[in-house]
């Protein structure tokens, strides 16, 4: 899914963004009805396609919408917000990887990062248990 957060209100701008498939304009400021509708949206695409990269698309939205992701530390503060709102055990998985690649590719962390697979790996969904298991085994084999 698209989405396309502007101050930019004009028709023209909202028709072409809907010709190119954008699920989503969303115009600032944001009001809070709105946000948590999209959020809501956003976690049940995540928990429809788990592990897919639609999932991790949607899963950055989701933090990026949560809160400003222009350091690490705060991409990491948000990807832990959006995974603390999401009930969808899925989703909260699919932020879970999300989070343990952050930590693992950016941040050199493979401990934390761990922790993270782990999570995910002990969710109820086989595709995302196997992806983290996969994580997990790369770690520990140090690639």
């Amino acid at each position: 899914p698209i989405i396309i957060l502007t101050g930019y209100d004009e028709f023209e701008y909202a028709r072409t963004a809907l010709h190119f498939g954008v699920a989503e304009y969303l115009l600032k400021p944001l009001n809070d009805d709105a946000l948590r509708e999209t959020l809501s949206r956003l976690e049940q695409v995540i928990g429809r396609y788990p592990g897919t990269f639609v999932a991790s698309l949607a899963a950055h939205d989701m933090a990026r919408l949560t809160l400003d992701t222009s350091t690490n530390a705060d991409r990491i503060q948000a990807f832990m917000a959006a995974r603390d709102r999401c009930t969808d055990p899925a989703a909260r998985a699919q932020l879970s990887m999300e989070l343990g690649h952050v930590y693992l590719k950016e941040l050199k962390q493979p401990a934390k990062a761990s922790e993270q697979y782990r999570e995910a790996a002990a969710a109820p969904n086989a595709v995302l248990a196997k992806l983290a298991e996969e994580c997990l085994s790369r770690i520990s084999s140090g690639n």
